[in-house]
C-alpha cells in the first residue's frame, strides 16, 4: 500500500511504497527539521536532519539504515540456511576491481553501486566444473530475470586465464552464447591490455577463491557464486555446484527489494544525498 512522505516548504507530497509512515516537519528551526517518525508499533521516533535550499532532500535516515535493512535479511538468511546449508551469509566490503569487459570497454566495481552483483571467477579453458558453473549462473540469471529484476541485479563473470587476451575474449563470447547468459545484465570481465597475466587470479583469491595453475591449460580452484548488495558489501558466498538454485534467487530478491520494498538502487540514491548533506 502507498503512504505518503511529506516535504517541506510546499508541502509537496513524494509516494513511496513503504510499510511506515513518515511524517516531516513536525517543527522546524533554521536549517534543521525536526522529523517525527510514526513506527509499526506506535512510537514516535525523532531525527534531526539538515536541509538545502528549503528542500529536504533525503529520506530519513531509517529507512536507509543497514541495521534495519540487515535485521530483516537476518531472518532470510536463517530460513535459508537450511535449505541452502553451503551457503555463507557474510558482512563485508567486497574487493574492488577495474577490468575489461569483451570489448575492452572499461568497468569498475563502483559501476555496479546501486544494484544487487551476482559475480563468479572461472577459467574459461576448463572443460570440467566451469561449464556446469556457468550453466548454473545462468539459471539463475534467466530466473532473476523472470521476476522483472533485471535493472536490480547484475550478473560477473571474471576470467583467470592467464592465456593472450584476444583468445579468452573470443572464449568468453562463445561462452555467453552457449548458455544463453543475456547481455543486458551480464558481463564477463577480463584484464586490461596493460595488466599483468595474474591480475584476475590474484583477484580471485582477495574473493577466498584460489585459481593455481598446475599445467599448460588446466588451473585448480574452487567455485563460489559471491551476492554483493548494493553498497559493495559481500552478503553470501554459495559454494560449490548448486543442486537448488531457487534459494540463491530468493535471497537476491530480498536483497533488491528490502524490508520496505523500496529498491535497493533508490535506498543508495538517498543514502548518496543523506551522506551529502553532512559533508
Amino acid at each position: 500500500m502507498n503512504r505518503q512522505i511529506w516535504g517541506r516548504s510546499d508541502d509537496q507530497r513524494l509516494t513511496l511504497n513503504l510499510t511506515t509512515t513518515l511524517w516531516w516537519p513536525s517543527s522546524q528551526t533554521g536549517d534543521r527539521i525536526v522529523v517525527h517518525e510514526l513506527q509499526g508499533d506506535g512510537s514516535i521516533l525523532l531525527r534531526g536532519i539538515r536541509t538545502r535550499g528549503g528542500w529536504l532532500v533525503a529520506v530519513v535516515f531509517w529507512l536507509l539504515s543497514t541495521a534495519a535493512f540487515g535485521h530483516s535479511i537476518e531472518d532470510v538468511e536463517a530460513a535459508l540456511h537450511d535449505r541452502q546449508p553451503h551457503a555463507q551469509f557474510v558482512r563485508y566490503p567486497a574487493p574492488e576491481f577495474r577490468l575489461a569487459d569483451v570489448n575492452g570497454d572499461i568497468v569498475t566495481s563502483e559501476d555496479m553501486r546501486g544494484q544487487v552483483v551476482i559475480l563468479n571467477f572461472i577459467y574459461t579453458r576448463c572443460d570440467e566444473a566451469c561449464p556446469i558453473h556457468q550453466h548454473l549462473i545462468g539459471q539463475v540469471q534467466h530466473a532473476v530475470n523472470a521476476r522483472g529484476l533485471h535493472e536490480d541485479v547484475v550478473f560477473i563473470t571474471i576470467a583467470t586465464d592467464t592465456e593472450d587476451i584476444a583468445s579468452t575474449r573470443r572464449i568468453m563470447r562463445e561462452m555467453g552464447e552457449r548458455f544463453r547468459m543475456g547481455d543486458r545484465n551480464w558481463q564477463f570481465l577480463f584484464r586490461q591490455e596493460s595488466d599483468p597475466p595474474e591480475i584476475t587470479g590474484n583477484l580471485a583469491a582477495e574473493y577466498g577463491v584460489r585459481f593455481e595453475v598446475v599445467d599448460e591449460g588446466v588451473q585448480m580452484h574452487g567455485i563460489v557464486i559471491h551476492v554483493i548488495d548494493g553498497y559493495g558489501d559481500m552478503r553470501a558466498r554459495f559454494h560449490g555446484l548448486l543442486a537448488d538454485t531457487e534459494p540463491m534467487v530468493s535471497y537476491v530478491t530480498a536483497l533488491v527489494q528490502g524490508p520496505e520494498a523500496v529498491p535497493v538502487a533508490l535506498r543508495y540514491r538517498f543514502r548518496r544525498m543523506f551522506n551529502s548533506l553532512f559533508d
